[in-house]
């Protein structure tokens, strides 16, 4: 009875242990992938101060003195705080690149992935944005390896063992590329009902699928509310008739709480 009791005073203190090292590794990977969010950082790339504002929330709010090129870098910088994973992961399904990280269970994906062409048709695509496009494309990719560069990686990076390759311009399109099939996901639709059509003719597909039958457009729905808006003598505006059931329903949402932290980015100071 006394061994029994002994080893189960083992047991549980194995188990403590066991729960407190997973503690410590739970923090340790919290505390070394959490982003500065307060303070300044001088880094290159920018032609003036650009401050980030982040709210109660924890959404940034960019305000860049100089150009549009640093607010967009400021954007590629924050994304890289926040989103560091999900932007490397979605590189990796535009490229057919999720079997270097996840193993051989990907392997299908990939060649799927890498069939379609995704990353080939955003190579294409950026030599045919114009040059505005391109200085914002540019600019974001330089947050973003800016981001990658202050080393506080993501959990995942950690757990799977590699850091995120710098960020290039055809990657911040390839996934808008992967976007546009994903959101025109009845193209399986369109083949079966082709298909459908050729065996058993349109008007049996018509019974499973009907058409879509002409619908007015958002503005006929507003007029025909037979809402108008009148300028008031303060110089404000006010609907005459009362707002729609869906209107009236919703919830009034508080403003936002007070900016909680700030990061300060601040130009590179050079020297002649």
């Amino acid at each position: 009875m006394r061994r029994l009791v002994r080893v189960g005073r083992g047991v549980l203190w194995v188990l403590l242990l066991v729960l407190l090292l997973a503690l410590g590794a739970v923090v340790w990977l919290k505390e070394t992938s959490r982003p500065q969010v307060s303070g300044t950082l001088t880094l290159p790339g920018l032609a003036g101060p650009v401050s980030v504002t982040r709210d109660a929330w924890g959404v940034p709010h960019i305000r860049a003195q100089a150009s549009d090129e640093d607010a967009m870098f400021a954007l590629g910088f924050v994304h890289a705080q926040d989103r560091a994973w999900q932007m490397d992961f979605q590189r990796r399904v535009a490229q057919g690149r999720l079997a270097e990280v996840l193993g051989e269970a990907a392997l299908p994906q990939d060649r799927f992935l890498r069939t379609w062409g995704f990353y080939r048709a955003a190579q294409s695509a950026l030599p045919a944005l114009s040059e505005q496009a391109r200085r914002m494309v540019r600019a974001y990719t330089a947050g973003v390896n800016a981001g990658f560069a202050q080393g506080r990686l993501a959990p995942e990076f950690r757990i799977l063992g590699y850091t995120p390759e710098p960020w290039t311009d055809v990657d911040s399109i390839a996934w808008s590329k992967l976007m546009a099939y994903d959101l025109g996901g009845n193209a399986d639709d369109e083949i079966l009902g082709t298909q459908v059509v050729r065996r058993l003719g349109e008007a049996k597909l018509n019974e499973v699928l009907p058409p879509i039958r002409h619908r007015p457009p958002p503005s006929s729905a507003v007029k025909n509310w037979g809402c108008r808006l009148r300028r008031r003598t303060t110089g404000g505006w006010r609907p005459s008739c009362p707002p729609p059931p869906c209107a009236r329903s919703r919830p009034s949402w508080r403003r936002p709480a007070p900016w909680a932290w700030s990061v300060f980015l601040a130009r590179e100071a050079t020297t002649g």
